[in-house]
């Protein structure tokens, strides 16, 4: 069974992100920024995907990636998008 976030590296920049919460708020969001880092460079790019000076209601989606290497991958994918009003 693929998990929730198996494609997400298929993401692109511009490309549509839409999430449903628990209380059946839809919002549509907008993708920015995509990357691939190494398990070791993902604390340096830490404000790349997390800093928000322009405060934005941002979504930023993270899972694993690269090559299975005994019982972890070696990199995180990551997609970041802004919320479309």
């Amino acid at each position: 069974m693929r998990g929730a976030f198996s494609r997400l590296s298929e993401l692109r920049k511009g490309d549509a992100v839409t999430v449903t919460d628990a209380a059946g708020v839809v919002r549509k969001f907008v993708v920015t920024v995509t990357a691939v880092f190494e398990k070791d460079a993902f604390a340096e790019n830490h404000g790349l995907l997390f800093d928000n000076p322009a405060n934005t209601r941002d979504l930023v989606l993270v899972t694993c990636g690269g090559t299975l290497v005994g019982h972890q991958y070696d990199s995180n994918v990551v997609a970041r998008a802004t919320e479309v009003t």
